[in-house]
């Protein structure tokens, strides 16, 4: 039913204001803003049977048609915006790390200086700010007022969780954890959030968990192998360890939501013999030890390891610090461009 002439004006204005709340919004991937949605829900309403309704179909009697038309097609424009938004921040974390590397090379005139920074040296690490955000709700349980160091900043588990009780999402969550160090407080946090989740946690030097622990009831443990960046029946540690890529193929994982990595220093060889590129995963987590495990001498040689997982399409979304007395030692977490709480798009 077309609009008058007295309701169109009305209607491009809501619908423009509520393509901006849709645009600017920051708890992606929910459905519509609180106002529609309350709406929406009512029984019957003619803003849930317009967008049930293909746009050419919208019918509505005249004085309900300036808001059936401006929420049927907010509802149509939100995951244009998303996707709109989501390219965007990727263009801009490139501009970002290609700035970064010029800072860090020969052709920069201070770039000697830079690249010979050391991890004890905190100017280092402006080389190496967040240049990608989180399409939903970031958020860090416990926080370093309760925690010294706190735990890890997860992106988008709320949205995950709305997602998967709207049937939004379809494909399973995977969540990989390494190094426990006979604690479970990360995996009961996902589990509490999103409890479709699969979690694995692999520690050879740690127990599984007690049964007075709830993650005694939902928790994947393995304990017969450590993590590397290659396969090795005997690792300097004194016990086997796997690849990441052996790993997924052994537990018929194509991709992992979360993966969140601890090893007191055997990351860098991890990062330096890992085959990136072949890997998918939604969000990585990992604890940067700079003194121990043969740890990079400076950003130069810390941009070659940024590199690598940065191969994988993983872009950085937070880096902070672990304790004051070694500025080096940081907690980072990359979030992967192709990665929502409803699961990686479709290749």
């Amino acid at each position: 039913m077309a609009l008058s002439g007295a309701a169109l004006p009305w209607a491009l204005c809501a619908l423009m204001f509520l393509a901006g709340i849709v645009y600017v919004s920051s708890t992606w991937p929910a459905s519509r803003t609180q106002v529609i949605q309350d709406e929406v829900n009512a029984p019957d309403s003619p803003i849930e049977r317009a967008i049930q309704q293909p746009a050419h179909h919208v019918v509505a009697a005249p004085q309900e048609a300036p808001r059936v038309h401006a929420a049927a097609a907010t509802h149509r424009l939100e995951s244009h915006a998303v996707e709109h938004f989501q390219r965007l921040a990727v263009e801009n974390a490139q501009r970002k790390n290609a700035e970064r590397d010029a800072w860090l090379s020969a052709g920069h005139n201070e770039g000697v200086h830079f690249a010979t920074l050391t991890p004890r040296e905190t100017p280092m690490y402006y080389m190496f700010t967040p240049v990608y955000p989180c399409f939903g709700t970031f958020e860090k349980t416990p926080s370093c007022t309760v925690q010294h160091d706190g735990g890890k900043w997860l992106c988008g588990l709320q949205e995950m969780a709305a997602a998967f009780k709207s049937g939004e999402r379809t494909t399973p969550c995977v969540v990989y954890s390494f190094g426990s160090n006979n604690d479970f407080a990360f995996e009961n946090h996902v589990h509490s959030l999103v409890p479709e989740c699969e979690i694995h946690t692999f520690d050879p030097t740690s127990r599984p968990p007690p049964a007075s622990d709830p993650a005694a009831k939902f928790v994947k443990w393995h304990g017969d192998f450590g993590l590397g960046g290659r396969d090795e029946a005997k690792s300097a540690a004194g016990f086997p360890v796997k690849s990441l890529g052996t790993i997924m193929t052994d537990l018929q994982h194509t991709s992992v939501d979360i993966v969140k990595i601890d090893v007191e220093g055997f990351e860098w060889q991890l990062i330096r013999d890992t085959d990136w590129p072949r890997l998918r995963f939604g969000q990585f987590l990992m604890e940067f030890h700079p003194n121990i495990g043969g740890g990079p001498p400076n950003a130069g040689s810390y941009l070659d390891y940024f590199h690598k997982i940065e191969s994988s399409g993983l872009l950085l979304a937070s880096i902070e610090p672990v304790t004051y007395t070694n500025f080096g030692q940081v907690e980072v977490a990359f979030l992967h461009k192709d990665w929502h709480p409803t699961g990686f798009k479709a290749q």
